[in-house]
């Protein structure tokens, strides 16, 4: 018995659902407002976690931060036993300042010195140089001796070559001599001091940027080596999400253009965001588009690598004569629909645009006609 019933309810059905089949339906085209939206996946791309390594090895000496803390940019998260370093920085310093007070007394003294010594050497040059022009002409009219001659003579050549030895001392004294000497060796001590003050520096680990602390592989008092992951940061900004959706949606989709973000995690709760990039070429592979939203809210929930639907708000139409798709016939790359006149349609050709997969607006046909599916 009950296996008749289900047999005669199973036959109601096909006849109902095959009269249902036959029936013709029909759309009066009336204004609406079409908000259309595209569909599609996504994931938290960005900020991605950042690994902070060790530039050296040494003793853990402090670690001041936790887990999950927030830190500004700047601020000490780990500092390393740096005794050597400061003290090395701490003597290289003093060569460096010791080279400079000499540098600087060389300029004050011992150049002024050579300046005044060289104006000295040339007056005297200059008088010796007279008195040998006079004792030419007396020597011709015998009023000195020759011996008398040859000693203004000689007094002249000293002097000569007294000027030239100071030039020679005042020159050698800025490019070769004690000035440049003191120049190459300061210009060496600068560059330890600021290997001494980087070695110094490398053992105090800070933060590179505003961000949370997402994870500490140290504890005080251990021993690193160069290159090991002290802890991990993620940087304190707006989330980024990344998608694809089809070429076909490019259209539809533009910088700013307002979305709903569903995660998976939390599937009830959206989240508002904002395309901040559009891709500019399309990966050929799969035909897609690469897009880029921007979180526009603060939720503590949100982490790195979370996946979810995005709802893209793309573009609204309102206020215009639209026709779910169903209606219209694509036939040899024309459109057609099927007007109701009285109890009969007529097929007329119909200048139409595409609004995603749903709904197709009309451009010749007027309020208030009624369409039909045949």
């Amino acid at each position: 018995m009950q296996a008749k019933t289900a047999i005669f309810f199973s036959l109601g059905l096909a006849i109902l659902f095959s009269g249902c089949g036959k029936k013709t339906d029909e759309y009066t085209v009336k204004p609406i407002d079409i908000d259309y939206t595209i569909l599609a996946n996504c994931t938290v791309s960005n900020p991605e976690p950042y690994d902070i390594k060790a530039l050296q090895s040494g003793d853990i000496k402090k670690v001041n931060v936790r887990e999950g803390e927030a830190v500004k940019k700047g601020s000490l998260l780990v500092q390393l036993d740096d005794f050597k370093e400061q003290q090395n920085l701490l003597i290289s310093s003093a060569n460096l300042e010791n080279a400079r007070l000499k540098l600087q007394n060389a300029d004050e003294d011992i150049l002024p010195r050579l300046k005044g010594q060289l104006k000295e050497d040339e007056l005297n040059f200059g008088e010796a140089k007279k008195a040998f022009d006079r004792s030419q002409e007396l020597v011709k009219s015998e009023a000195i001796t020759k011996s008398e001659y040859e000693q203004a003579e000689n007094r002249f050549m000293k002097a000569g070559l007294k000027v030239k030895q100071t030039k020679i001392q005042l020159d050698s004294f800025g490019k070769s001599g004690d000035a440049a000497s003191l120049k190459n060796q300061l210009s060496g001590l600068s560059a330890q001091v600021e290997l001494d003050r980087k070695n110094a520096a490398d053992k105090s680990i800070k933060a590179p940027y505003d961000g949370v602390i997402t994870k500490i592989n140290i504890k005080a008092g251990e021993n690193i080596r160069p290159e090991a992951v002290i802890l991990t940061i993620i940087e304190k900004m707006d989330w980024v999400l990344e998608t694809n959706v089809d070429q076909k949606e490019l259209p539809f989709v533009a910088l700013g253009i307002p979305a709903l973000i569903a995660f998976d995690a939390y599937p009830a709760e959206k989240v508002k965001a904002e395309v901040v990039f559009v891709c500019a070429s399309i990966d050929l592979g799969k035909g897609t588009c690469n897009l880029k939203l921007k979180i526009k809210e603060n939720k503590s929930f949100i982490k790195y690598g979370m996946t979810g639907s995005a709802e893209l708000q793309a573009k609204t139409y309102k206020n215009v004569l639209a026709v779910p798709s169903r209606f219209v016939i694509k036939d040899k790359g024309e459109s057609f629909i099927y007007v109701k006149e009285g109890n009969s349609a007529s097929r007329v050709k119909a200048e139409c645009s595409q609004v995603g997969e749903k709904w197709i607006i009309l451009k010749d046909v007027k309020e208030g006609t009624i369409i039909t599916t045949k």
